[in-house]
């Protein structure tokens, strides 16, 4: 039987105090699930230190698999053209311009406007004007020439 262990200041503890102990320093370690899950769902920007600690965790060590999510890590870090606009984009749009901005192909059907791929300045700000008819001057310009 070992020894109970002791804390910081040197006092022994019994076994439910280790326990214990045990639990709140794991505990203080940890991602939260909820990072986690911003992490694995591409809601949140990784470091490589949360992926190099996800990977050992999930048991990855397979150099090539390694390398390939680390150079990922470094691309999700550049800025997106639109991050200049986000005050005027609504945060759930930016996953679609992201698409977008990697796709080769596109193909749109819009009934109602020219399909935005192919509007020019002129009719982007005739259209903005449409749906923000209080909006200054500068703004319709500004909202009309994102991308």
């Amino acid at each position: 039987m070992s020894p109970p262990a002791e804390t910081r200041d040197g006092a022994r503890a019994g076994s439910a105090v280790a326990r214990m102990m045990l639990g709140g320093q794991l505990r203080h370690h940890r991602a939260s699930r909820a990072k986690i899950s911003r992490l694995e769902t591409g809601r949140a920007r990784c470091k490589e230190r949360d992926v190099l600690d996800l990977l050992a965790l999930y048991g990855v060590s397979d150099a090539e698999v390694m390398a390939g999510l680390l150079v990922l890590v470094s691309q999700a870090r550049t800025q997106d053209w639109w991050a200049g606009f986000s005050d005027v984009l609504p945060a759930w749009f930016e996953p679609y311009l992201g698409m977008e901005d990697s796709a080769s192909v596109i193909r749109a059907f819009d009934l109602q406007f020219v399909c935005g791929l192919v509007q020019t300045e002129d009719y982007a700000g005739a259209v903005t004007v449409l749906g923000h008819r209080d909006a200054r001057a500068g703004e319709i310009e500004r909202r009309g020439r994102c991308g």
